[in-house]
């Protein structure tokens, strides 16, 4: 497996090609081998699922709020299984002027090894407002306390899952499909495997995840709204201080739209 720890810069256009689908109509393929086609792949697809499942055990797994997900020792295993290779080609480092917070974004590229022709490019990112990394009894550790490193692998670690998930088509496996390919002696089902599950807001539904604080606070840092003002939109209109304790759907809708109103024009369309 090759892994380039080094970040190179690149054309980041490149990765930017649009594929037209045309209409099934159109195709040149004659419409039942494009079926048989389509019925291979799909055969593929079960195998590999059957295969991963066969590779891996309970520790390699983590129940998330009801939802299975392969952690990085079980990517690995997997990778291996099917010879996947990947390289870091880009690592950001990006700081807020204002707060001083930043967060790293890893890019990779992931293929089959035998046949490198055919790559994918996926983002990893992991950030200083992160709840595991910088806080600490619910509170904001103050920067001096937070390990960049950790941050950093994480980033990467992030990459190389989300990579070997996306190339191989694991990543919205679920547990029924898990427990029917799952072999009959493998002890290995969603009440046996760790489980992380998401606090509840205080407004109901469960809290924001990760991922939607990063994107409000990339979004706010595009938008340049200052510490300040965050907090009193928040107080004044959700009664809350912080991102944090914003509750997923609704209420995090309706402030990501007000941030989005405050981006500029060319900006505004990379967040819809």
């Amino acid at each position: 497996m090759e892994e380039q720890n080094t970040p190179v810069e690149v054309r980041t256009d490149q990765f930017l090609d649009v594929t037209n689908m045309p209409p099934a109509n159109e195709l040149s393929i004659n419409h039942e081998d494009f079926l048989k086609m389509a019925e291979k792949r799909f055969d593929v697809i079960n195998e590999v699922k059957k295969m991963t499942l066969s590779c891996t055990n309970k520790h390699d797994w983590v129940d998330f709020s009801g939802k299975p997900y392969l952690n990085i020792g079980g990517c690995q295993k997997v990778a291996r299984l099917f010879g996947l290779s990947w390289k870091i080609i880009k690592n950001e480092k990006n700081i807020d002027s204002e707060t001083g917070h930043y967060f790293y974004k890893i890019t990779g590229e992931f293929w089959i090894s035998k046949n490198e022709k055919e790559r994918i490019i996926e983002i990893g990112t992991r950030g200083s407002i992160d709840k595991f990394f910088g806080t600490k009894n619910k509170q904001q550790k103050p920067l001096s306390e937070i390990d960049e490193t950790n941050i950093l692998k994480s980033a990467v670690t992030n990459c190389v899952s989300r990579g070997v998930k996306a190339i191989l088509g694991l990543g919205n496996i679920t547990w029924e499909e898990i427990n029917a390919y799952m072999k009959s002696d493998k002890q290995m089902n969603q009440s046996n495997v760790a489980s992380v599950t998401y606090e509840t807001g205080s407004q109901g539904g469960s809290k924001i995840s990760d991922g939607q604080r990063k994107l409000l606070y990339v979004m706010t840092s595009k938008a340049k709204i200052s510490t300040s003002e965050i907090k009193k939109h928040l107080m004044e209109n959700y009664k809350i201080e912080s991102t944090e304790d914003l509750s997923r759907g609704e209420m995090f809708n309706n402030f990501k739209k007000w941030v989005w109103d405050m981006l500029p024009p060319e900006i505004q369309t990379q967040f819809k």
